[in-house]
């Protein structure tokens, strides 16, 4: 039987930001389009999703519904979501939940964490052509603490275990973690033995630029999976001088084993 294959990517999007200047999403919007719709991945797990840039999207995109919605409750502020190709996905156990100790509700941790809640969309995908459903869990720790990033990566390992429970799937994590690889909140998931995944980014580079004002561009934007990859690659488009976002995006294509009868 012919082996079938997943197109993934990590993308943070960079929030709508007048402060930006000609760097702001609406102008990056028309070569955010061009490179989704020539690269055609299967799932994009975004980070930093307004709602008007959600609304823009999903109209000049709707081959790609969204899941997931706003930081709060009203469903404003920015926030990770996942967009799927409809004709080929049926999403199931689709869910939200809060980095914690309420995941229930909107709230932080307190300790070092920034002013910002932070977000975990998971769902589970049914590929229509007959191979295996997987799991996927996408979202963006804190960007000042790193205690928060410890504890609320330990809030997702915690409902990957609770959702194996139920039904064990193949499973990718992807997001802007706002940490490097030699991080302790990194290698909480590397060394997690509930659900062994690996990083299959670790070769790519830096994946944070800011748009070319940092002093050091840094890897923080991860895709870890149990399903072994075919390819992966950071997305560097440019064009007139505007690159994607402040983060390269990275995409991968994955093997995925046929549904087990």
């Amino acid at each position: 039987m012919e082996k079938r294959t997943l197109k993934i990517v990590t993308f943070n999007a960079r929030y709508m930001n007048s402060g930006d200047g000609e760097k702001d999403f609406m102008h990056r919007l028309p070569i955010i389009l061009k490179t989704l719709r020539s690269r055609d991945p299967d799932v994009i797990c975004f980070q930093e999703i307004t709602m008007e840039m959600r609304r823009l999207l999903l109209r000049e995109l709707p081959e790609w519904p969204l899941l997931g919605g706003g930081i709060w409750n009203d469903g404003s502020n920015e926030t990770p979501c996942i967009g799927y190709r409809r004709e080929r996905f049926m999403p199931t156990d689709v869910s939200s939940f809060w980095l914690s100790p309420t995941p229930d509700a909107p709230s932080g941790f307190g300790l070092d964490q920034s002013g910002c809640c932070r977000i975990c969309i998971s769902a589970a995908f049914q590929p229509l052509d007959g191979a295996s459903a997987f799991r996927v869990f996408n979202t963006h720790t804190d960007h000042v603490g790193a205690m928060a990033r410890l504890l609320g990566t330990g809030k997702i390992l915690d409902r990957i275990s609770a959702a194996d429970s139920v039904r064990r799937l193949p499973l990718i994590i992807t997001g802007d973690l706002n940490a490097e690889p030699d991080s302790p909140e990194i290698e909480l998931i590397r060394s997690y033995t509930g659900h062994p995944v690996r990083d299959i980014t670790s070769g790519v580079g830096p994946t944070f630029h800011g748009f070319g004002q940092l002093d050091r561009e840094v890897k923080i934007d991860y895709i870890f999976t149990d399903l072994e990859p075919v390819s992966v690659e950071k997305w560097t488009d440019a064009e007139n001088g505007l690159t994607l976002s402040d983060h390269y995006p990275v995409g991968a294509e994955l093997w995925l084993p046929d549904a087990k009868a």
